[in-house]
């Protein structure tokens, strides 16, 4: 039985664009516009823009749910949209904050 080679793909957050990542040579964020990410291909295919999202920090969170989708070997992997985006930055739990010099803010509330 010949042994079938599952190759993943990245749907753009357009649905109008489909990459190999057998083709890909390079995913990245834009140094210019922080809130694009773009792909970038050996050739055979032409490079193109995966999703534009709002804000960097948008951007970056789409940008690990990709690295996530091909770590966890998806077959097919659509860039996530500005909603998903949303949820998935409001699920994630907020740092603690502390004074410049390291020291624990102080509460000032009852006890």
């Amino acid at each position: 039985m010949a042994e079938t080679s599952k190759t993943l793909c990245i749907v753009n957050k357009n649905y109008d664009d489909l990459y190999f990542i057998n083709h890909v040579i390079n995913i990245y964020i834009a140094p210019v516009d922080s809130c694009i990410i773009k792909v970038a291909t050996d050739g055979t295919t032409r490079g193109g823009i995966l999703g534009r999202y709002r804000t960097e920090e948008e951007t970056k969170v789409a940008y690990s749910m990709l690295i996530n989708g091909i770590e966890l070997g998806r077959t097919v992997f659509r860039m996530p949209s500005d909603e998903e985006v949303k949820i998935k930055i409001n699920s994630i739990p907020a740092k603690k904050q502390r004074h410049i010099t390291g020291k624990k803010t102080k509460g000032h509330g009852a006890s």
